[in-house]
């Protein structure tokens, strides 16, 4: 990928790098690749065959699109998936990208230094959900590369559950892979039943509230997002109503509200997604009371 963002132009890569040849073929080879028509009809038309050493699978709604040996033709990304085994690679094209970033886990990608005409572009990702690697750089005819691994990071923090249950729980999230605070997965891990949901935010119990309180919510960004830019700026107001409606309803005198985002490391969340709790705490005369505290970070925390 260039840095504007093309990855291709009239059908073909604007650059020859052979290093990025060689790289390619180490990784996938002994892999499943899956690629849209017009990816697999370049490779055909430069090679003369498909690729060699790898299971591919041509993405294409076009009826009765015929492949070369070794190959097969899906109609959906999910049917790719289905017949793919072990590591899954995704090499094209842009609107074959689209499709698996959300699937994705890991992105191998070479950065081409410099700025290119093209028709085909790498969707854009936001860099707050990937961990950057640089493995290696390089020089071919005056052009610049790095070869690039992505990682998502983890939607979890599995050190800050506080019982066994919850941890049972996280466990299952973080082999499923998938954020449990958006909403297509919400319900899925949550027990507690929804209470009020807008446009931009969801109210509902926390399902593990802490101990010696009488009322513990949950306030969770309907949107995937980790900082506050991430925030849209209408959700403000529709935040100050829900708050509102909730010291109505719940007949609030006091409590207590903080919202965890950004690094868990920092916050002492068990989920990296925008939230805020309210908490209200029992009160009694017992000289036994001990005040609410709520946990933070412990590894960058204290340093």
């Amino acid at each position: 990928m260039s840095l504007n963002g093309v990855i291709g132009h009239k059908n073909q890569i604007p650059w020859y790098i052979p290093d990025d040849l060689k790289y390619f073929a180490k990784i996938t080879t002994g892999h499943t690749v899956i690629m849209g028509r017009k990816t697999y009809e370049s490779i055909i038309q430069k090679l003369g065959h498909p690729l060699k050493g790898r299971l591919s699978i041509v993405l294409t709604k076009k009826i009765n699109y015929e492949v070369g040996e070794g190959c097969f033709v899906v109609e959906s990304f999910e049917e790719a998936l289905k017949i793919s085994s072990g590591e899954v690679f995704v090499i094209g094209g842009e609107q074959i990208y689209e499709l698996a970033l959300p699937y994705a886990d890991k992105i191998y990608l070479t950065i081409v230094e410099g700025h290119f005409d093209g028709d085909v572009f790498f969707p854009k990702i936001n860099k707050n959900d990937w961990e950057e690697i640089c493995i290696g750089k390089g020089k071919y005819d005056n052009i610049k590369y790095s070869f690039m691994k992505l990682k998502r990071k983890k939607f979890i923090d599995i050190n800050h559950s506080r019982t066994p249950e919850q941890t049972a729980i996280m466990k299952k999230i973080e082999a499923d892979g998938v954020c449990p605070f958006c909403m297509e997965n919400f319900k899925k891990y949550h027990t507690k039943p929804i209470i009020k949901e807008g446009v931009w935010w969801m109210l509902t119990e926390n399902f593990v509230p802490y101990k010696g309180t009488k009322l513990h919510l949950l306030i969770v960004y309907k949107h995937h997002a980790v900082k506050l830019e991430e925030i849209d700026p209408k959700a403000g107001t529709e935040l100050v109503e829900l708050l509102s409606w909730i010291e109505k309803k719940y007949n609030l005198d006091g409590g207590s509200l903080f919202m965890r985002f950004g690094e868990t490391d920092l916050t002492g969340s068990s989920v990296n997604h925008i939230h805020l709790q309210i908490i209200v705490g029992e009160v009694g005369r017992s000289k036994e009371s001990s005040p609410l505290r709520i946990k933070l970070g412990y590894k960058k925390a204290k340093d």
